[in-house]
C-alpha cells in the first residue's frame, strides 16, 4: 500500500497545480476583460 501511494501522491499534487494555474490565469484573463470594458 505505501508503494502504491508514493506513486499517487505525485501525480494528485501535480494535477492539483496544473488545476490552481488554470484558475489563476482564467482569473487574470476575467480581470482583464473587466478593465478594457470598464476603460471603453
Amino acid at each position: 500500500m505505501n508503494e502504491l501511494r508514493e506513486v499517487t501522491m505525485p501525480e494528485q499534487s501535480t494535477v492539483e497545480k496544473v488545476s490552481a494555474l488554470d484558475r489563476l490565469m482564467y482569473l487574470e484573463n476575467t480581470i482583464d476583460e473587466l478593465e478594457k470594458a470598464l476603460d471603453s
